[in-house]
């Protein structure tokens, strides 16, 4: 029992690890991107690649529920002018 809480003292720092190399090279990037890009498509390209992992894991997680579809509110034709 001793030994498996102790293997298990590892996989949090191992996760922090990768997650300081994944977000810190964000940065040598974005300084690589400026010199051959606009600012305005690196707003973009962050933000539309930020929104499909978003989009992916909704969907497959059941988030995504249509909404029932309603008629439009349009009023009688004794009622139009």
């Amino acid at each position: 029992m001793y030994r498996a809480a102790q293997k298990n003292i590892y996989l949090p720092l191992a996760a922090f690890l990768f997650l300081g190399i994944v977000w810190g090279s964000n940065f040598i990037y974005m300084k690589l991107a400026a010199s051959l890009i606009t600012p305005t498509q690196i707003v973009f390209l962050r933000v539309l690649f930020g929104f499909f992992p978003v989009l992916i894991y909704a969907y497959l997680s059941g988030a995504l529920v249509p909404s029932p579809r309603r008629p439009l509110p349009i009023s009688p034709p004794s009622l139009r002018f």
